[in-house]
């Protein structure tokens, strides 16, 4: 199903925002100046290709009508050791810790976006899902 992906993206006053943004826009395409890069915000993909298209003024209300699961609050990221693979989209990645919280967030998301039912979800969950924050 062709669609639209949805990020975890860190806050844009954090440290980690402004490290992270300067690493993708400036430090990591001047040491590798013959690879094509396009820079992006920093994140984390909770699901990809998933979401379906709407109108910009029911984004908004799309999103609000996700039902978060309560450990969201507790959400905390863990990164983990550097990546590559020959996938465009992750060049470099640093690869993050899959915790119940993060794997619970996706799942939502991945149901909001798909209509799949909780079954096809976990599957999806533990057999696909590699959370990652892509630098490259």
């Amino acid at each position: 199903m062709p669609g639209s992906s949805l990020w975890l993206v860190p806050p844009q006053d954090s440290p980690l925002n402004s490290s992270l943004t300067t690493l993708i826009h400036s430090q990591i395409p001047s040491t590798y100046p013959q690879t094509i890069t396009t820079p992006f915000s920093p994140h984390v993909t909770l699901t990809a290709d998933t979401i379906p298209p709407t109108q910009d003024s029911e984004a908004q209300q799309w999103l609000d009508d996700i039902a978060l699961p309560s450990s969201v609050a507790a959400l905390k990221v863990a990164i983990k050791e550097a990546q590559t693979s020959e996938a465009f989209f992750r060049k470099l990645t640093l690869r993050c810790n899959k915790s119940p919280e993060l794997c619970a967030l996706a799942s939502a998301c991945r149901r909001a976006g798909t209509g799949e039912g909780e079954g096809d979800v976990r599957v999806w969950v533990v057999g696909s899902y590699a959370p990652h924050l892509s630098l490259m």
